[in-house]
């Protein structure tokens, strides 16, 4: 399979396993002698979350499935948080 078949193949996994599309960035990079290894820009494209494995296409997206229902992606809310300090503690 090309990257492009499998970055299709893994946004049809969110939608499978999430029913929502995901609109995050998306880069698919293969491992060296056989693997893959997806970055997802979820909410914070300065923090990505990677999951990779060295399993062929298809099992890779076998694996990236079954990551998709392990992780509960849909359940975790995302925050920011800054960090004050009053006048007097300076």
């Amino acid at each position: 399979m090309t990257l492009a078949e499998i970055e299709q193949a893994i946004l049809c996994c969110f939608t499978e396993v999430y029913k929502v599309d995901y609109v995050g960035t998306l880069k698919v990079k293969r491992i060296d002698p056989i693997g893959l290894e997806v970055r997802l820009g979820i909410m914070n494209d300065n923090k990505p979350m990677y999951i990779s494995a060295e399993l062929d296409d298809i099992q890779f997206l076998k694996y990236f499935k079954k990551e998709l229902y392990d992780r509960n992606l849909d359940m975790v809310e995302f925050f920011k948080g800054v960090k004050n300090y009053p006048d007097d503690c300076l």
